[in-house]
């Protein structure tokens, strides 16, 4: 089976700071489309400590984070840098 890579760059001016008051670039959003289900793309802020990946704290009750931290501790979870800073990746669809 062939395994088909697509590649997609999501433009600055499309993610919306959602991060806390005193950081809103700690988590960011966006719209993403894949064959007509519309998904959130949810960037969340992280840097690399002895301890592995941290996040906010403001973040640790979602279930999104959960997933992050679940998925890390099997392995490393990939890291994208948008606008200079590390952020982890997660999508979800829209309720329909």
């Amino acid at each position: 089976m062939s395994k088909l890579r697509v590649s997609i760059t999501i433009p600055l001016d499309q993610w919306e700071e959602t991060g806390p008051e005193h950081d809103p670039k700690a988590r960011l959003l966006a719209m993403l489309e894949v064959n007509g289900s519309l998904l959130h793309l949810e960037a969340y802020s992280v840097r690399e400590t002895r301890y592995g990946v941290q996040l906010y704290p403001e973040f640790e009750d979602t279930w999104a984070v959960r997933a992050i931290r679940e998925s890390a501790e099997h392995e490393k979870v990939h890291r994208t840098k948008i606008a200079g800073r590390m952020y982890v990746l997660i999508a979800t669809p829209y309720a329909v």
